[in-house]
């Protein structure tokens, strides 16, 4: 069965920085300024500088498991399911396992159905198959399943995407989980590249300040890039064209 996800809370977010440090230690090095007197028009120019080179950055990375999420999750009365909230930054939906209810039973794949052939067929989303739908007016991704199986879990496995941080005039240091993609409560999950994300937005920075560029981060990047593809479990499969020698075509 896919495991479970994890909420994300300080407890579990390790050495993962907030978009607020990461922009108010390139602001104190680009433009020498204390982080604690950067003003707010300065605020808002960094934070649109981390959503231009935090997607660039997140989506050159490879697909490893900083990309990759787990989690159960419930279909609505319409047998759609919602990616908000916790799981606002699912991007492609990859596996998806209808939760057995009774020790006894099994968890069963439910594998992707063509919406295009199932809407020229006139047929409904199989017991089988989800659907994928067109994301919400929100922006969040959603698909479809069989609201007749009674099925209450789904486990889900999902490509994370880079969500952009914001300024919410709705943010509350008692209630942080309320706002998530404000600046000073979304997370940059990429650990392994807060140098290179910082030395990016320095650059931008300068760039905007009318300084010459350092251009430190395209060969910060090779370093965990070349971890990330070479130094992480990796599956190694083959499959022998003899049948023969069937058994040899396992994971070694």
């Amino acid at each position: 069965m896919v495991g479970e996800g994890i909420s994300p809370s300080p407890a579990h977010l390790g050495n993962m920085k907030t978009v607020e440090t990461i922009i108010k230690e390139a602001v104190a090095t680009a433009l020498g300024l204390k982080k604690d007197e950067i003003e707010n028009d300065i605020i808002d120019i960094a934070i649109d500088k981390y959503n231009f080179c935090g997607r660039i950055i997140f989506d050159v990375w490879p697909w490893k498991e900083k990309k990759i999420d787990q989690f159960t999750i419930s279909a609505d009365d319409d047998g759609i399911i919602l990616f908000n909230g916790d799981n606002a930054d699912v991007d492609i939906v990859r596996a998806v396992k209808a939760v057995a209810s009774d020790d006894s039973e099994v968890d069963v794949f439910v594998w992707p159905q063509n919406e295009v052939s199932a809407a020229i067929q006139g047929v409904d989303v199989s017991s089988a198959r989800f659907l994928n739908l067109a994301n919400d007016d929100d922006g969040y991704r959603r698909i479809q399943v069989n609201v007749d199986d009674e099925v209450t879990t789904y486990a889900v496995l999902a490509m994370k995407r880079f969500v952009e941080s914001v300024i919410d005039d709705s943010y509350d240091p008692v209630t942080p989980t309320d706002t998530p993609t404000d600046y000073r409560v979304l997370t940059w999950r990429l650990e392994d590249a807060n140098s290179i994300l910082i030395s990016y937005i320095i650059d931008e920075l300068k760039a905007w300040d009318g300084q010459p560029r350092d251009n430190l981060y395209q060969e910060l990047l090779k370093v965990p890039i070349q971890k990330a593809k070479w130094q992480e479990a990796n599956e190694h499969i083959t499959y022998p064209v003899d049948s023969d020698f069937e058994e040899i075509g396992l994971d070694f």
